[in-house]
């Protein structure tokens, strides 16, 4: 895992960080407090980041899906409050794995192509239907992968591949039975 720490601005019990980050897609993490609701993540060192993609389900959770989603990232270490927006994104009764891109922030060199930062802050502007609170069911962090041009692995679970051409979450050994059934 290379995050320090996750910080969430309000939480209802048995409803924080470790049901955001189970792999679970029935758990979720679940705000308690005024908007916006903030998801911080702060890494060992600047990281680079290609996109983040959040689970959510508008059928099962309506009125605490997220609409207006802004992700700020830190342009220095040292100076943690000063932040960039990378990522502005409106959804409208999402389902599934949402793929939100990250641009580099505005004092990286003009010809980096991914964002590279050491502290993430993803913020929940506001709900669908006026909700009050949010539900997220996972957050995932992806670097870029050259190499794999197809598959993209999350820089927390180096077990989990998605594939972007078709908006599909895998785990390694669900490619593995694909492969077995392939080869009989």
């Amino acid at each position: 895992d290379e995050a320090l720490s996750w910080e969430l601005s309000s939480a209802k019990s048995g409803h924080g960080v470790q049901q955001l980050r189970d792999d679970n897609l029935t758990t979720f993490w679940q705000s308690d407090g005024m908007v916006p609701h903030k998801v911080s993540i702060l890494f060992h060192k600047k990281q680079l980041i290609e996109n983040i993609a959040i689970y959510t389900d508008y059928k099962l959770d309506e009125s605490y899906t997220p609409q207006n989603i802004i992700i700020n990232a830190s342009s220095s270490s040292l100076h943690n409050y000063e932040t960039h927006i990378v990522c502005n994104k409106e959804l409208n009764e999402p389902s599934g794995w949402i793929i939100l891109p990250c641009k580099p922030h505005k004092r990286q060199n003009i010809h980096d192509k991914y964002l590279k930062t050491n502290k993430i802050i993803f913020e929940i502007q506001s709900s669908h239907q006026s909700g009050r609170d949010t539900h997220i069911r996972q957050i995932k962090i992806y670097a870029p992968n050259d190499n794999k041009m197809h598959n993209k692995q999350s820089i927390f679970d180096k077990k989990c591949l998605f594939n972007t051409d078709n908006d599909e979450y895998k785990h390694d050994d669900e490619e593995e039975e694909e492969d077995d059934e392939e080869e009989e």
